[in-house]
């Protein structure tokens, strides 16, 4: 008897997860991407080599920053360098 209540409990609880996404789906609602960008010492001295060379992204995407060289670097967020992400050498640092 408690076996059969606590199948039926769980096969609610199924049923409302399952609804909520159908829901969250209907609505449009997505979740926030993830992208990466890489860091490191370019083919000329003095250069930084970034990859990829272009990376699309949306409002309230992440995005991590990877330093793979052996210097510091700086990413400016916004045209007026108000933001910015400091990347140390050998670090990885996510906005968002």
């Amino acid at each position: 008897m408690r076996i059969d209540r606590m199948r039926r409990l769980l096969l609610m609880l199924c049923a409302c997860v399952m609804a909520g996404t159908a829901m969250l789906s209907a609505a449009g609602i997505a979740v926030a991407a993830s992208k990466q960008v890489v860091l490191s010492a370019g083919q000329v001295p003095g250069m930084v080599a970034i990859s990829p060379a272009t990376v699309s992204i949306s409002a309230g995407d992440t995005v991590a920053f990877k330093n793979t060289d052996t210097v510091d670097h700086t990413i400016y967020l916004s045209k007026n360098d108000t933001e910015f992400v400091a990347v140390p050498a050998g670090t990885t640092r996510r906005t968002g």
